[in-house]
């Protein structure tokens, strides 16, 4: 049998246990791409903050040579420290 068929039928009462609190909030295509690409390895997932960190870099850097914001503001406004914010301009 196909593949893409199966999945296309594949719904949440389908999915073992341990997998559906991930299907549930991925969906279920995502899951199995996942399981496509990692199947079977222990992976590591960061938290969403490292995920984000280079592009939160980016904007700080950004909205800083704008001069609208001061790194106080900056601190508030990406909920990182004064010390992290300052870290960035200075690279």
């Amino acid at each position: 049998m196909d593949i893409k068929i199966l999945i296309s039928e594949l719904t949440l009462e389908y999915i073992p246990q341990p997998y559906k609190k991930y299907a549930e909030s991925i969906g279920i295509e995502n899951l199995f791409k996942l399981a496509e690409k990692a199947g079977g390895k222990n992976i590591y997932l960061p938290k969403p903050q490292a995920i984000l960190k280079n592009l939160i870099r980016h904007k700080i850097v950004e909205d800083y040579k704008t001069g609208k914001y001061t790194v106080n503001e900056l601190s508030d406004k990406y909920e990182i420290s004064f010390k992290t914010v300052l870290k960035y301009i200075h690279e």
